[in-house]
């Protein structure tokens, strides 16, 4: 994939978006798929919680291909 297909901005809700990725819980808010990406910051965040709100915790790029990939 082209690097020109990715939008880098610290304010996600000016981005209507399906899929959100991101290492902020309040940055995946209003996508259909939210993939949390593992940071010190919110390792403590637990499986619950994220399951809740229908978050999945992701710790590589290669996990979030795999994702996205089967469609899940």
């Amino acid at each position: 994939m082209s690097p020109r297909n990715f939008i880098f901005i610290p304010e996600k809700s000016v981005v209507d978006c399906e899929i959100r990725i991101d290492d902020k819980v309040s940055n995946l808010e209003g996508a259909d798929i939210k993939l949390l990406y593992s940071a010190w910051h919110n390792k403590d965040i637990d499986d619950e919680t994220l399951r809740k709100d229908n978050i999945v915790r992701v710790n590589n790029w290669k996990e979030i291909k795999e994702y996205l990939i089967k469609g899940e």
